[in-house]
């Protein structure tokens, strides 16, 4: 941690690899499995709904709703199981090293790869959330981009402490989510 004047600077090194993907594939999946169980949910009701209340003959909204079931356990499957291996082979294949640097103002984050190097400036006003686990920090620029920064890329200890504190200086909600290993 180096600090100039009143600015604070936080440089962190994350390497972008398997591991990180799959904790981000983690945290997806858990959304997508609330709002499955929720939907299917709805669904059920709605045909236990429309077998009761239909007249003789009619079964339009019947059709209609298993036609939604069945659309949304085909497509659950696309991103649970599919999703999942196409995400484990992209892994296998990517190895990135990401470079922050953390300012007052604003942070950098400089990409090392294959193809080059490629730099972007961020505000924290652009963090729309951000993620905790026991190894790394989430970062969402948008809804589904994160920011990958891995907690043992700082420096020393106290450039975490730091850095987490500027994230609350700058009203950055940080929500503290617990991984089990086989989430991961």
């Amino acid at each position: 941690m180096t600090q100039t004047h009143d600015d604070v600077m936080i440089k962190n090194q994350t390497l972008y690899d398997k591991r990180a993907i799959l904790i981000l594939h983690a945290i997806h999946t858990k959304r997508h499995v609330t709002l499955f169980v929720i939907s299917m949910a709805l669904i059920i009701y709605l045909i236990i709904d429309a077998t009761l209340r239909q007249p003789e003959g009619s079964s339009n909204f019947l059709i209609l709703y298993i036609a939604l079931g069945l659309f949304l356990i085909v497509s659950s499957v696309y991103v649970f199981i599919i999703n999942k291996k196409r995400m484990l082979n992209q892994a296998a294949r990517v190895r990135l090293e990401l470079f922050y640097t953390f300012e007052q103002d604003s942070f950098t984050l400089t990409i090392e790869g294959d193809e080059g190097t490629q730099e972007q400036s961020f505000t924290y006003k652009s963090i729309r959330k951000a993620l905790e686990t026991d190894t790394h920090y989430f970062l969402y620029v948008s809804r589904n981009m994160a920011l990958v920064v891995d907690k043992q890329g700082f420096e020393t200890d106290q450039a975490a402490s730091v850095f987490h504190d500027l994230l609350n200086e700058k009203r950055v909600k940080v929500r503290k989510i617990r991984m089990s290993t086989k989430d991961a």
